[in-house]
């Protein structure tokens, strides 16, 4: 066990839009600023809707770099989203502006029976169906990367050696 502890209030390292944010976050909590079903007015200046504006603000400097960039890259730049769908539409945008040519993997495709036998010729279900489902669980059963993008490790390929479900890593190669 690694114990971890925190050395730097983050309260106290703040610029001026943090303190602006900081003080529209505590006239919310003192229940101002909301509408009338409940629902917080964002200010104008934290609100976009266009994602590829978002997306080139914080991952520009990597659209126009011709190397791959450095693993710490992607621990500093992280965008979440609720659903799965906006994930996979992001990631998209991004690697669309990722330099390199698209590489596609497909899954392997085959249906086995309640007895275990494989039966790739007598499927009942059409593939183009069982590909266009998106279970959050499984991946995709075609992953496009490029060169430089990172991934995360779905399933434990060798513990030992750190592949673990969860693993960050960066495509160097195909």
């Amino acid at each position: 066990m690694n114990i971890i502890t925190l050395h730097k209030n983050m309260h106290l390292d703040s610029t001026e839009e943090e303190i602006k944010f900081g003080q529209w976050l505590l006239t919310v909590g003192h229940g101002q600023n909301l509408t009338n079903d409940g629902c917080a007015i964002l200010p104008e200046h934290i609100v976009n809707t266009d994602p590829h504006i978002f997306i080139t603000k914080l991952y520009g400097e990597m659209f126009n770099a011709s190397s791959p960039p450095p693993p710490q890259y992607f621990l500093d730049c992280a965008i979440l989203a609720p659903k799965n769908k906006d994930v996979h539409k992001t990631n998209q945008i991004i690697l669309d502006e990722m330099p390199g040519d698209e590489i596609t993997f497909f899954s392997a495709d085959k249906l086995i029976d309640e007895e275990g036998n494989v039966t790739p010729n007598q499927i009942s279900v059409p593939l183009e169906y069982l590909h266009s489902l998106q279970p959050a669980a499984l991946p995709p059963s075609e992953l496009k990367v490029k060169i430089g993008c990172p991934l995360i490790l779905m399933r434990n390929l060798h513990p030992s050696q750190g592949l673990c479900n969860g693993t960050r890593m960066i495509l160097l190669q195909a």
